[in-house]
């Protein structure tokens, strides 16, 4: 997504909606909610973390500009 600011007329934005990560991150933020607990509650941690994507949630929320 970086490299495409380089690119006039082409944003980080646009890359990251074209390659999915936007609509995967909108479907991960639904599953924060009472449905969470549920989860949790079922089938503990590896269950919370099944639903709350965090495979996908914790290393965008890590990464950082390099």
């Amino acid at each position: 997504m970086g490299a495409a600011d380089a690119v006039p007329g082409v944003s980080g934005g646009t890359i990251a909606f074209i390659s999915g990560i936007y609509e995967e991150l909108i479907n991960t933020i639904k599953q924060f909610g009472p449905s969470a607990i549920g989860a949790w509650h079922r089938g503990g941690w590896r269950a919370l973390s099944n639903h709350l994507n965090l495979a996908f949630l914790v290393p965008l929320l890590a990464g950082g500009r390099g």
